[in-house]
C-alpha cells in the first residue's frame, strides 16, 4: 500500500494524517502510549497530568519520528493526550478534584409596592385575589408560577393618568407584580383548600387506573360504560330526537356532529375522569341512553354535575333515577366534592322529578348560554353524606 510500510505487523512508515489511520494503526500508537505512561508512573510515583503530559506525549512521537513514521503533531498530540487521560482515571494514583462551591446566598425579593399608599396597595392585591380565585375555583388547580398577561393589563386599566405616572410605570419595570401574585396564588389556594370548597386530590395511581378502565359500575339493572366511536349508532338513537334533545335546543343529526360528541367525552374521561356514559339495560343487552357526571361551570364555579339523556322508548321505566342516583355514590366518593348539582329548565319537569327522587333540592337559579341563546335554568343540589 502506498505511503506506508509494514515489517512483521508493525508500522514503520507512513505520512497520513490520523483520522486516516486504520484501527489496528490506532491500537498500535496507543499501545506504545499505554508502555510510556506506565514507565513514567513508576520512575516517578505520580501521573502525567497537565504540562507534563507533554513529556510521555514528545517521548511516543520521537519514538515514531525514528521509525520514520510521520503524523501532523497537532493532530497526533490532541488524540494521544485525550488517551493519556483516560488512562490516569483508570490508575489507582488517581484522585478526583473537589470543587469549592460557596453555597448560592439565597435571595429575599422585596416588592416595592411596600412604599405605595395603602390604598393603592388594597387595590393591586384585592384585583389579583379576584383573577386568582376565579382560575383556582373553575380549575381547581393552583394558577401558573408567572402572571397571566391578561391580569396584568386589568390591574394597570384601574389606574389614572396620575397614578400611572407614580406607580403603574414602577410596577412594570421591576418584579413588584410578580412577587405579590406568587405569594397570593399559594395563599388563596391553602385557604380555598381548607375551607373544603375544592375536591380532594387524586393520587397518580387511581387516576390511571381509571383511565384504563372502560366499565364504570353496574345498579340493579343497568352496566355504566365508556362511549367508544363505535357507539355512534346507539348515540345516534338518542342525540338525532327532537323531543329528547328538546331541552337543549339542538339535535345532531350529522355523523360529524355525533363522533365530535363521543370524542367529546373520551376527552373528559381523560382530562376529568367523568363525562357522560352509555347505559346498558343487562338484561336486554340494549342501549338505554347516557347518564354522567361532568365538571362544568356554574355560576362562574367550577361544579360536578349529574346529567341524563335517555332514549324516548325508555322513559319511564327509572333508569335516569336508577343510574344518577349510582352516580352520585360515585363521584362523592372518588372527588369528596361537598356538592353534586343538576341544571335543568323550568318547562323540564321530567329532569326536574328525577332530581327531587334522588334526594336533590332546589337551591337557585341562573342565565346559562344555550347555543346562543341565554335560558334560565333551575339548580339543584344534594350534599355530600359521607363527609
Amino acid at each position: 500500500m502506498k505511503n506506508h510500510k509494514w515489517i512483521n505487523d508493525k508500522l514503520l512508515q507512513t505520512n497520513k494524517k490520523w483520522s486516516a489511520l486504520k484501527q489496528s494503526q490506532r491500537e498500535w500508537i496507543q499501545e506504545l502510549t499505554r508502555r510510556e505512561h506506565a514507565t513514567y508512573v513508576e520512575t516517578n510515583n505520580r501521573l502525567p497530568m497537565k504540562k507534563r503530559k507533554d513529556e510521555v506525549i514528545d517521548t511516543v512521537y520521537a519514538f515514531l519520528d525514528e521509525r520514520g513514521v510521520w503524523i501532523p503533531y497537532h493532530e497526533f498530540r490532541g488524540h494521544v493526550a485525550s488517551y493519556i487521560d483516560k488512562l490516569n482515571h483508570k490508575s489507582p494514583l488517581f484522585i478526583t478534584p473537589i470543587k469549592k462551591t460557596e453555597p448560592p446566598k439565597p435571595k429575599t425579593p422585596k416588592s416595592d409596592i411596600e412604599g405605595f399608599p395603602p390604598e393603592i396597595q388594597y387595590a393591586i392585591t384585592s384585583k389579583l385575589g379576584v383573577g386568582i380565585r376565579r382560575y383556582i375555583l373553575q380549575t381547581h388547580r393552583v394558577p401558573p408560577n408567572r402572571i397571566r398577561d391578561a391580569e396584568i393589563k386589568n390591574i394597570l386599566r384601574g389606574f389614572n393618568s396620575k397614578q400611572w405616572k407614580l406607580y403603574g410605570k414602577q410596577l412594570q419595570i421591576n418584579d413588584s407584580l410578580l412577587i405579590i401574585y406568587d405569594e397570593l396564588r399559594i395563599n388563596i389556594f391553602a385557604e380555598l383548600s381548607d375551607t373544603g370548597i375544592l375536591p380532594d386530590q387524586i393520587g397518580n395511581h387511581e387516576t390511571k387506573a381509571l383511565r384504563n378502565t372502560d366499565d364504570i359500575l353496574q345498579t340493579a339493572r343497568l352496566d355504566l360504560r365508556k362511549l367508544h366511536t363505535s357507539d355512534y349508532k346507539v348515540c345516534k338513537e338518542t342525540l338525532s330526537d327532537p323531543d329528547v334533545m328538546a331541552a337543549w335546543d339542538h339535535v345532531y343529526v350529522t355523523k360529524k356532529e355525533i363522533i365530535a360528541w363521543i370524542i367529546r367525552q373520551m376527552g373528559r374521561y381523560k382530562n376529568e375522569l367523568v363525562g357522560y356514559f352509555l347505559a346498558i339495560d343487562r338484561k336486554s343487552k340494549k342501549a338505554v341512553g347516557q347518564i354522567g357526571l361532568m365538571w362544568n361551570d356554574i355560576q362562574g364555579q367550577r361544579c360536578l354535575e349529574v346529567g341524563y339523556i335517555l332514549n324516548k322508548a325508555e322513559w319511564g321505566k327509572g333508569y335516569a333515577t336508577e343510574g344518577a342516583k349510582a352516580l352520585l355514590d360515585y363521584g362523592f366518593n372518588l372527588f369528596k366534592v361537598n356538592k353534586i348539582y343538576a341544571t335543568m329548565r323550568h318547562e323540564n319537569l321530567r329532569s326536574i322529578a328525577v332530581a327531587e327522587r334522588i334526594g336533590m333540592a332546589l337551591e337557585s337559579e341562573f342565565i346559562k348560554k344555550c347555543n346562543g341563546k341565554r335560558v334560565k335554568h333551575l339548580i339543584y343540589s344534594i350534599s355530600n353524606k359521607y363527609l
